[in-house]
Protein backbone atom coordinates (compact mmCIF):
# COMPACT_ATOMS: atom_id res chain seq x y z
CA UNK A 1 0.00 0.00 0.00
CA UNK A 2 1.56 3.27 -1.11
CA UNK A 3 0.86 6.08 1.32
CA UNK A 4 -2.72 6.72 2.42
CA UNK A 5 -5.90 5.18 1.07
CA UNK A 6 -9.48 6.38 1.25
CA UNK A 7 -11.53 3.61 2.88
CA UNK A 8 -13.29 2.91 -0.44
CA UNK A 9 -9.92 1.88 -1.96
CA UNK A 10 -9.08 -0.57 0.83
CA UNK A 11 -10.98 -3.56 -0.67
CA UNK A 12 -8.90 -3.62 -3.85
CA UNK A 13 -5.65 -3.38 -1.87
CA UNK A 14 -6.52 -5.86 0.88
CA UNK A 15 -8.43 -8.43 -1.22
CA UNK A 16 -6.03 -8.43 -4.15
CA UNK A 17 -6.71 -7.72 -7.79
CA UNK A 18 -8.24 -11.10 -8.75
CA UNK A 19 -10.69 -11.24 -5.87
CA UNK A 20 -11.65 -7.58 -6.34
CA UNK A 21 -12.19 -8.12 -10.09
CA UNK A 22 -14.54 -11.01 -9.33
CA UNK A 23 -16.62 -8.80 -7.05
CA UNK A 24 -16.65 -6.02 -9.66
CA UNK A 25 -17.78 -8.48 -12.30
CA UNK A 26 -20.57 -9.72 -10.04
CA UNK A 27 -21.70 -6.20 -9.05
CA UNK A 28 -21.27 -4.47 -12.40
CA UNK A 29 -19.76 -1.25 -11.05
CA UNK A 30 -17.49 -0.09 -8.25
CA UNK A 31 -20.09 1.68 -6.10
CA UNK A 32 -22.39 -1.36 -6.14
CA UNK A 33 -19.44 -3.63 -5.32
CA UNK A 34 -18.60 -1.52 -2.27
CA UNK A 35 -22.24 -1.48 -1.16
CA UNK A 36 -22.41 -5.27 -1.43
CA UNK A 37 -19.28 -5.64 0.71
CA UNK A 38 -21.12 -3.57 3.33
CA UNK A 39 -24.40 -5.45 2.87
CA UNK A 40 -26.26 -7.59 5.41
CA UNK A 41 -26.41 -11.39 5.25
CA UNK A 42 -28.26 -12.39 2.06
CA UNK A 43 -30.07 -15.15 3.96
CA UNK A 44 -31.36 -12.62 6.50
CA UNK A 45 -32.25 -9.80 4.09
CA UNK A 46 -32.71 -11.27 0.59
CA UNK A 47 -34.73 -8.24 -0.51
CA UNK A 48 -31.67 -5.98 -0.22
CA UNK A 49 -29.64 -8.26 -2.49
CA UNK A 50 -32.47 -8.67 -4.96
CA UNK A 51 -32.61 -4.90 -5.27
CA UNK A 52 -28.83 -4.37 -5.44
CA UNK A 53 -27.93 -7.44 -7.52
CA UNK A 54 -31.14 -8.70 -9.16
CA UNK A 55 -31.16 -12.16 -10.67
CA UNK A 56 -27.92 -13.31 -9.03
CA UNK A 57 -27.53 -16.71 -7.40
CA UNK A 58 -27.81 -17.07 -3.63
CA UNK A 59 -24.48 -18.92 -3.50
CA UNK A 60 -22.73 -16.03 -5.28
CA UNK A 61 -24.34 -13.56 -2.87
CA UNK A 62 -23.12 -15.60 0.08
CA UNK A 63 -19.58 -15.61 -1.30
CA UNK A 64 -19.53 -11.81 -1.73
CA UNK A 65 -21.00 -11.37 1.74
CA UNK A 66 -18.31 -13.63 3.22
CA UNK A 67 -15.59 -11.65 1.47
CA UNK A 68 -17.03 -8.48 2.99
CA UNK A 69 -16.99 -10.03 6.45
CA UNK A 70 -13.41 -11.24 6.00
CA UNK A 71 -12.31 -7.84 4.70
CA UNK A 72 -13.85 -6.04 7.68
CA UNK A 73 -12.18 -8.43 10.11
CA UNK A 74 -8.82 -8.05 8.36
CA UNK A 75 -8.98 -4.26 8.53
CA UNK A 76 -9.93 -4.27 12.23
CA UNK A 77 -7.17 -6.77 13.01
CA UNK A 78 -4.55 -4.62 11.27
CA UNK A 79 -5.71 -1.54 13.17
CA UNK A 80 -5.58 -3.40 16.49
CA UNK A 81 -2.13 -4.82 15.72
CA UNK A 82 -1.12 -1.34 14.50
CA UNK A 83 0.34 -2.51 11.22
CA UNK A 84 -2.04 0.17 9.87
CA UNK A 85 -3.70 3.23 11.34
CA UNK A 86 -6.89 5.03 10.33
CA UNK A 87 -7.94 8.66 10.57
CA UNK A 88 -11.43 10.12 10.26
CA UNK A 89 -13.70 13.00 11.18
CA UNK A 90 -15.49 13.03 14.55
CA UNK A 91 -18.44 15.30 15.29
CA UNK A 92 -16.50 17.30 17.91
CA UNK A 93 -13.42 17.84 15.73
CA UNK A 94 -13.05 19.90 12.58
CA UNK A 95 -10.12 17.84 11.29
CA UNK A 96 -9.12 14.20 10.99
CA UNK A 97 -8.31 12.37 14.22
CA UNK A 98 -6.77 8.95 14.66
CA UNK A 99 -9.13 6.03 15.18
CA UNK A 100 -8.15 4.69 18.63
CA UNK A 101 -6.55 1.26 18.52
CA UNK A 102 -8.66 0.05 21.43
CA UNK A 103 -11.90 1.02 19.67
CA UNK A 104 -11.05 -0.47 16.27
CA UNK A 105 -12.22 -4.00 17.11
CA UNK A 106 -15.77 -2.74 17.76
CA UNK A 107 -16.09 -0.53 14.67
CA UNK A 108 -17.82 -1.61 11.47
CA UNK A 109 -16.18 -0.29 8.31
CA UNK A 110 -18.56 0.96 5.62
CA UNK A 111 -16.44 1.03 2.49
CA UNK A 112 -19.07 2.59 0.20
CA UNK A 113 -19.45 5.67 2.39
CA UNK A 114 -15.94 5.72 3.90
CA UNK A 115 -17.18 5.51 7.48
CA UNK A 116 -16.39 3.40 10.54
CA UNK A 117 -19.34 2.94 12.89
CA UNK A 118 -19.66 1.93 16.52
CA UNK A 119 -22.52 1.99 19.01
CA UNK A 120 -21.61 5.45 20.28
CA UNK A 121 -19.14 6.78 17.72
CA UNK A 122 -18.77 7.40 14.00
CA UNK A 123 -15.72 8.30 11.96
CA UNK A 124 -16.35 9.77 8.50
CA UNK A 125 -14.01 10.43 5.58
CA UNK A 126 -11.79 7.59 6.80
CA UNK A 127 -8.31 7.11 5.37
CA UNK A 128 -5.98 4.19 6.13
CA UNK A 129 -2.18 4.36 6.28
CA UNK A 130 0.50 1.76 6.91
CA UNK A 131 2.12 2.53 10.25
CA UNK A 132 5.59 2.21 8.72
CA UNK A 133 4.72 5.12 6.44
CA UNK A 134 3.22 7.33 9.14
CA UNK A 135 6.44 8.96 10.35
CA UNK A 136 7.88 9.74 6.95
CA UNK A 137 8.21 13.01 5.00
CA UNK A 138 5.27 11.89 2.85
CA UNK A 139 3.08 11.31 5.92
CA UNK A 140 4.08 14.68 7.35
CA UNK A 141 3.17 16.30 4.04
CA UNK A 142 -0.18 14.50 4.09
CA UNK A 143 -0.99 15.83 7.57
CA UNK A 144 0.05 19.39 6.66
CA UNK A 145 -1.95 19.23 3.43
CA UNK A 146 -4.98 18.00 5.39
CA UNK A 147 -4.69 20.93 7.82
CA UNK A 148 -4.27 23.41 4.95
CA UNK A 149 -7.30 22.00 3.13
CA UNK A 150 -9.40 22.32 6.29
CA UNK A 151 -8.52 26.02 6.45
CA UNK A 152 -9.52 26.50 2.81
CA UNK A 153 -12.84 24.82 3.46
CA UNK A 154 -13.45 27.01 6.52
CA UNK A 155 -12.84 30.02 4.27
CA UNK A 156 -15.51 28.81 1.86
CA UNK A 157 -13.07 27.93 -0.91
CA UNK A 158 -13.62 24.63 -2.74
CA UNK A 159 -12.58 24.97 -6.42
CA UNK A 160 -10.45 21.85 -6.88
CA UNK A 161 -8.44 23.26 -9.76
CA UNK A 162 -7.64 26.48 -7.90
CA UNK A 163 -6.79 24.68 -4.66
CA UNK A 164 -4.54 22.20 -6.43
CA UNK A 165 -2.62 25.05 -8.04
CA UNK A 166 -2.31 26.93 -4.73
CA UNK A 167 -1.26 23.75 -2.91
CA UNK A 168 1.54 23.26 -5.42
CA UNK A 169 2.79 26.74 -4.50
CA UNK A 170 2.18 26.40 -0.76
CA UNK A 171 4.00 23.07 -0.59
CA UNK A 172 6.56 23.81 -3.30
CA UNK A 173 5.06 21.45 -5.85
CA UNK A 174 5.29 18.43 -3.55
CA UNK A 175 1.71 17.05 -3.28
CA UNK A 176 1.17 14.55 -6.06
CA UNK A 177 -2.20 14.34 -7.76
CA UNK A 178 -3.20 11.14 -5.93
CA UNK A 179 -2.42 12.60 -2.51
CA UNK A 180 -4.20 15.85 -3.35
CA UNK A 181 -7.26 13.97 -4.64
CA UNK A 182 -7.37 11.80 -1.50
CA UNK A 183 -7.22 14.79 0.84
CA UNK A 184 -9.64 16.88 -1.22
CA UNK A 185 -12.20 14.07 -1.24
CA UNK A 186 -11.78 13.37 2.48
CA UNK A 187 -12.24 17.04 3.40
CA UNK A 188 -14.94 18.14 0.99
CA UNK A 189 -17.03 14.96 0.81
CA UNK A 190 -17.59 14.92 4.59
CA UNK A 191 -20.40 17.28 5.64
CA UNK A 192 -18.57 20.17 7.33
CA UNK A 193 -16.17 17.62 8.74
CA UNK A 194 -18.67 17.10 11.53
CA UNK A 195 -20.74 13.95 10.97
CA UNK A 196 -23.30 13.05 13.60
CA UNK A 197 -22.18 10.52 16.18
CA UNK A 198 -24.57 7.70 15.41
CA UNK A 199 -24.27 3.95 15.02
Amino acid sequence: MNGSLPLRDVPEQFLGRNSWDEILSFAGQQQTALELLDAPDPDALPQFWESAAPGTRLQDRREVFQKGQTLSSTLRERLVKETHVAFGFLCEHSGHVRVPRERAIDLRPKFATERMLGQDIEFAGVIVIELARLNTPAADLLRRLMDWMQVQRALGRRSKKVLQYEASIEFEGRPRTRMFDTVYKAVFDSPRGRPSARA
